[in-house]
């Protein structure tokens, strides 16, 4: 069929395919076009009628600068209404500040002003702050000094007066004795204050002395209070999960933690007697973490004391109050690698070259290679042959090895990984064995090597090559006679290492 003398086509092509609208349904799709075109529409104010559809060109907000969030701060501090005050800073002031690199010294007035406030958000911003500002004193001394300017961000103050060397000096003095005088309180409400001021005090650069000094003061005030009463026990989980530790307890455990991290920041001193208790008695905390801190400071005085450290220890284990073996235990992985650590500056440290000292120090060590977990089983395999870090002398690394050739342990299951248990299998007797230590060592590490984790992978490949320096080592010094073992003399009447508690 033609239509008009053109092309044929069918009855399709003549049908109009648009449904005719009538009514309210027409009225609705011509005020919907009308909207979406950005014409106005009867009914529809034009205010509404912009927001449906935006502007591309609108205008983006400005973001607020430095010198800005200062002023503000120090605006603040002086306000009289501590509620809008601390609401602002905490919304909105403090955590765009915090994104900034430095934190200028000029700014510490305003801080210590906003001490009295009460509000625990506010006073943690505070104390982190001061934290930063004693933290940036040791690298704007390294830094070349340019007259006129004190910070990447002191220009963006505007009017504020560029202050002098000695105004500097006047202004961290301030935050280092308001912080020492933070700490210090024994007031039980003042608790967490103790804890925020010791944790800011601690950012302190080691050049300050006198920073050094009042930390190390204020933290062995928080030990001895501590350590004042009965021993602290870790909290044990319940049925649910939950540990049920008491109030005061966990308020000593919290005290001890927080003291044990900043003793940590000092200079190792191995004559400091003080130090040397505190630490030793910090091995069994309450917490893991302060377990961890304190070992950690065992491992840098037993460098230089390894007598001094073996002493404390067995004076702490006569009195109950501590066991290495406990810590074998211990939930926190990092606490287990110091401990592995500091097991191996004891075994092969040539003041403690005794037999029963080596027996029960080098069991300590030797367990921690069935650990499950992987860093610290790899941690102790590299310390059982002399290496910390991938740092030993040649003549550790070959008396390491030597000494691990006559070594043997017992183990369960033949030194294997334990398996799934599933039904009746659950109830099979566990079987010991007595095998060399290195031959365990070796399955250990045969194991890792299994694994799919690169890092696991990497790790176990640098210990099977500190194992081949440690060979080599004591094959140089296998032809020449071996060196009497340097002893230490003990009164009988003492009994300086008789009790060690493992």
């Amino acid at each position: 069929m033609a239509a008009n003398g053109g092309a044929p086509g069918n009855l399709m092509d003549l049908m109009d395919h648009t449904p005719a609208q009538s009514g309210k349904k027409a009225e609705k799709s011509s005020k919907k076009g009308a909207s979406s075109s950005g014409l106005p529409v009867d009914g529809v104010p034009p205010q509404a009628s912009k927001a449906q559809a935006p502007p591309a060109d609108a205008k983006k907000k400005k973001p607020i600068s430095y010198g800005q969030l200062a002023k503000s701060v120090i605006e603040l501090a002086a306000s009289g209404d501590q509620k809008t005050t601390q609401k602002q800073l905490v919304s909105s002031i403090f955590p765009k500040l915090s994104v900034f690199s430095t934190v200028d010294i000029q700014l510490v007035p305003a801080f210590l002003k906003l001490l009295q406030v009460e509000d625990r958000a506010t006073l943690r911003y505070v104390f982190y702050y001061l934290g930063r500002i004693l933290g940036e004193v040791g690298t704007s001394k390294s830094a070349p000094q340019t007259p006129g300017t004190a910070g990447p961000n002191w220009e963006a103050l505007g009017g504020s007066s560029t202050p002098t060397a000695g105004d500097k000096t006047e202004l961290i003095n301030q935050v280092v004795n308001k912080l020492a005088e933070e700490a210090g309180k024994k007031d039980p409400a003042s608790h967490g204050r103790r804890v925020a001021a010791l944790s800011a005090l601690a950012h302190a650069p080691p050049f300050l002395e006198g920073a050094m000094r009042k930390l190390a003061q204020a933290a062995f005030e928080m030990l001895a209070q501590v350590n004042d009463g009965s021993k602290l026990k870790r909290a044990k989980r319940g049925i649910f999960g939950r540990s049920s530790i008491d109030k005061e307890t966990a308020l000593r455990a919290n005290l001890q933690y927080a003291a044990l991290a900043a003793l940590r920041r000092l200079p190792a001193d191995p004559g400091n007697q003080q130090l040397l208790n505190y630490s030793a008695q910090g091995v069994g905390a309450a917490d893991p973490v302060a377990a961890r801190h304190a070992l950690a400071i065992l491992c840098t005085l037993a460098i230089a004391n390894p007598t001094g450290v073996a002493s404390a220890l067995s004076k702490m284990s006569k009195d109950g109050s501590i066991s290495l073996g406990e810590q074998v235990q211990c939930p926190d992985v990092f606490a287990r690698v110091y401990l592995a650590r500091l097991s191996s500056i004891l075994l092969f440290a040539p003041s403690l070259a005794r037999p029963d000292l080596q027996s029960q120090f080098g069991a300590l060590l030797f367990k921690l290679i069935l650990d499950p977990s992987t860093k610290v089983s790899l941690e102790a395999i590299n310390c059982m042959v002399g290496s910390i870090n991938g740092e030993g002398s040649p003549d550790a690394r070959a008396h390491a090895w030597m000494l691990l050739q006559k070594a043997s342990m017992v183990v369960e299951n033949g030194g294997e990984e334990p398996k799934p248990k599933k039904g009746a299998a659950a109830a099979a007797p566990t079987v010991k064995t007595v095998e060399p230590v290195l031959s365990v060592a070796a399955q250990r590490l045969e194991y890792i090597l299994r694994s799919e984790s690169r890092p696991a992978l990497h790790a176990a490949c640098r210990a099977v090559a500190e194992w081949g320096r440690a060979r080599a080592y004591a094959g140089n010094y296998a032809d020449e006679p071996a060196a009497p073992a340097e002893k230490v003399e003990v009164p009988a009447d003492t009994g300086l290492f008789a009790d060690l508690d493992f």
